[in-house]
């Protein structure tokens, strides 16, 4: 499993259960990424908290600690 990240590709490591995971400490909130499987194809992160466009498009990363919460 490979992430694509800022138009980069970066392996993955394997983990428990079938997990992947990556730690990029330069990675930054608005960075668009997509996973590319084994076959090429890249798909977005299911569990994705935003998306750059539509749901088969990249995903896009957020930082929850930066969002203003306001009263309605």
């Amino acid at each position: 499993m490979t992430l694509r990240l800022a138009g980069q590709d970066l392996a993955m490591n394997k983990a428990d259960r079938g997990w992947f995971e990556l730690t990029v400490p330069e990675a930054e909130a608005g960075q668009d990424y997509q996973f590319v499987l084994e076959d090429g194809f890249a798909v977005p992160d299911p569990t994705a908290r935003a998306q750059a466009g539509d749901v088969h498009g990249p995903s896009r990363l957020v930082d929850p600690k930066a969002y203003r919460w306001q009263s309605a």
